[in-house]
């Protein structure tokens, strides 16, 4: 039987299945408790000889019909032998049952072997509908990604991260005294390249409110030449943020000198009291810094009421009145607003996508653009698989300004392995770009107002 459905093409678990509906149909139209083998053949003549088939099966040389494994067994067996009637209806029903409760576990197996073999969980989530009504949720001695936490007395304040607090649309950092008098101040901050700031006003912004702050509170910024010799610094000092005030914005402004070789910024608390502040972010001071949220983008809530997936297929397929990158900003955002395994799903399928040869070229540079936004050491390793061996050097381009973005050592030694087996020259250079800290990562873009009209 096998080998006539092979010879003929067809899917034999198909085909037996088909029967199994059929005669599973039939059973259970007759009446008794029994279903003989004589019944199953009388079933089985109604849809086709099972002489036919066993002729057929000896034609093709593979057993005579006398062997057959359908029809030789059971024709010479009487219709009414009650020691060879066997309840094959409810064999039937019981394989069938088996079937399907091991279909529905597979699924299930699958899953679980996917978390065991690859560093980031793929998949896709529909997002809540809002993250104002949901609980407030707090992690202590938690940090923004790429930040880290310093200051004349950090052990005599709490630092940590909060989620969905009503006075703000995104996570938040709080600072809290702990000591009756706080002998120093604590604060959190990164240093970036000075790179392509050089020569330009830049724009350090955050939001930030305080509760009972005794001392002083602020955004400071300082830029230091490659002597580490400071060239500009501002803390606030001379503008304090005191007392309690609801969430509010707050900016420095500051020219990068041509010899700037750093910019070192974060957000500080001197004193007793409490503060609360969304990631600062560091811009080109310009027309970028509208105020107005830019049409063509996508809006928070529009974001917000959509899955993930939405936005990776306007990457490649933009939805007409949106610019066409704003399916990339969406993704930057919901994975920035995501938590833990969340944003590890997004970036694992911007991973997936960005590897895949046989996805639109728009979706695969985008999705290296997203993975870029996260200071996590292990990204670095596909992106860097994508700069060595894909055919496409415009993505190779992509792939090491996205490295370069990193402000961690091993993507500088990423780019520094793979620039020597580089034949593209134009490469080569973006490559030598990146490994000097010529692109520094961009700021997180403002959700939208909705299409252009």
């Amino acid at each position: 039987m096998e080998a006539l459905l092979a010879g003929q093409g067809a899917d034999k678990t198909e085909v037996v299945q088909d029967l199994e509906a059929h005669i599973l149909q039939m059973a259970d139209a007759q009446t008794g408790a029994l279903v003989t083998v004589p019944d199953v053949k009388r079933m089985l003549g109604t849809l086709g000889s099972p002489e036919d088939v066993a002729t057929a099966h000896s034609d093709l040389g593979n057993a005579p019909a006398s062997e057959d494994p359908w029809a030789a067994p059971y024709l010479n067996i009487p219709p009414s032998s009650p020691e060879k009637e066997i309840p094959w209806k409810w064999l039937g029903i019981s394989a069938a049952l088996l079937t399907g409760v091991a279909l529905l576990t597979l699924p299930i197996w699958a899953y679980f072997l996917a978390r065991q073999t690859r560093p980031f969980d793929s998949g896709d989530k529909p997002a809540p509908t809002s993250r104002i009504t949901t609980d407030l949720a707090v992690y202590p001695h938690e940090v923004f990604r790429g930040w880290a936490v310093g200051g004349t007395a950090q052990e005599q304040y709490e630092v940590g991260t909060e989620r969905n607090h009503p006075q703000f649309a995104r996570d938040v950092m709080y600072m809290r005294s702990t000591a009756a008098t706080p002998t120093g101040f604590v604060n959190i901050m990164r240093t970036v390249p000075a790179g392509s700031y050089r020569g330009y006003p830049v724009s350090l912004q955050t939001t930030l409110s305080t509760d009972e702050t005794t001392g002083w509170a602020g955004l400071w910024l300082r830029i230091d030449d490659a002597e580490h010799q400071v060239l500009r610094f501002d803390n606030m000092q001379d503008r304090p943020v005191t007392g309690t005030h609801a969430a509010e914005r707050y900016r420095i402004t500051m020219d990068v000198p041509p010899e700037a070789h750093e910019l070192t910024y974060g957000v500080l608390l001197d004193g007793r009291g409490e503060i609360r502040f969304e990631e600062p972010k560091l811009t080109v001071a310009g027309n970028n810094e509208a105020n107005a949220a830019p049409a063509g983008m996508y809006s928070e809530r529009f974001i917000l009421d959509h899955a993930t997936s939405y936005f990776f297929t306007r990457m490649a397929e933009p939805e007409e009145g949106y610019h066409q990158f704003a399916g990339l900003h969406a993704i930057q955002l919901k994975a920035s607003w995501a938590r833990g395994s969340d944003r590890e799903q997004i970036i694992a399928r911007a991973l997936e996508i960005a590897q895949d040869r046989t996805a639109p070229f728009q979706q695969r540079f985008q999705c290296c653009y997203v993975v870029a936004m996260f200071e996590d050491e292990r990204i670095i390793p596909y992106l860097e698989t994508i700069l060595r061996t894909d055919t496409n050097p415009t993505l190779r381009k992509v792939a090491a300004t996205s490295l370069g973005h990193f402000e961690m050592d091993e993507a500088k030694e990423a780019l520094k392995r793979t620039a020597p087996y580089e034949p593209d020259p134009a490469v080569q250079t973006v490559i030598q770009q990146a490994v000097n800290g010529e692109f520094p990562r961009p700021s997180l873009p403002k959700p939208g107002s909705g299409p252009q009209r």
